[in-house]
């Protein structure tokens, strides 16, 4: 725990945390002004957002900003082996997976709560009675959109794009760990993101990290919190990954520690 908090203190708790949020901010705006109608609504403004992928890949530059140099900063400073003396691999490579995704989960899941809370303070309505007909017809969960729990839907919208940009942050960290160059913790995510999302087109929905960041349902006609644990699940699980060829190149580099 005391790893994770000075992490945090480091690289969280920092101006490049604010830079990375107004950022954040400008394509928010820019994206959504850009798809701004006048019978437009929360829910329709947050799922356009999430479904262009040139958005997505420059929120996951902005939120790698103040996260990106988490494992380079130990190695061109010489760091690492002070702090690999002190502690173990193991507990070294959690804490800044941990840093790594839970940072960019929260910068970019709170980035979504401060926009819509903006929005519903315009006075920009919820859902309008189009999305409500074609979310229905579409069969995204009816019964939440017909019980008016569209809030939730939005929610959930935020919670699984935010999963994606947090596991796609850590795979910055993992190549920085290949190649500890200044610029690799800011490039790969980005790179990466772009020809695996594409391949997964062609797959299932299910293994379909495209579509699964984009909240598309894996069970039809199934309970949502179904759905939010499997898309929750695998992104877990391929952060875990990530996290595994972390910790083997930590431990090829540093094999006494």
């Amino acid at each position: 725990m005391r790893l994770i908090y000075i992490e945090m203190k480091k690289y969280l708790i920092t101006k490049w945390s604010l830079i990375s949020l107004v950022l954040v901010a400008v394509i928010f705006v820019v994206t959504m002004y850009s798809q701004f109608n006048p019978d437009s609504s929360i829910t329709y403004l947050v799922e356009m957002f999430i479904g262009l992928s040139h958005a997505k890949k420059l929120f996951i530059v902005a939120i790698t900003i103040p996260l990106a140099r988490l494992y380079v900063d130990d190695v061109n400073h010489r760091h690492l082996v002070y702090v690999l003396n002190r502690t173990s691999i193991l507990k070294y490579v959690s804490s800044k997976m941990l840093m790594s995704f839970l940072g960019a989960f929260v910068l970019s899941l709170g980035a979504f709560v401060v926009v819509m809370c903006l929005l519903l303070l315009m006075r920009i309505p919820m859902l309008t009675n189009i999305d409500q007909i074609r979310l229905i017809q579409e069969g995204f969960y009816p019964e939440l959109i017909e019980a008016g729990r569209t809030l939730f839907v939005v929610f959930t919208y935020a919670w699984n794009y935010s999963l994606s940009v947090a596991f796609w942050n850590t795979t910055g960290l993992l190549f920085s760990s290949y190649i500890p160059n200044n610029f690799i913790p800011y490039i790969s995510p980005f790179v990466i993101s772009y020809y695996v999302e594409t391949f997964s087109l062609q797959l299932p929905t299910g293994v379909n990290i495209y579509k699964l960041g984009r909240s598309h349902q894996v069970f039809h006609e199934q309970s949502i919190w179904l759905n939010q644990l499997y898309i929750t699940a695998v992104f877990l699980v391929l952060t875990s990954l990530v996290g595994y060829l972390f910790y083997r190149q930590v431990r090829r580099k540093v094999p006494y520690a």
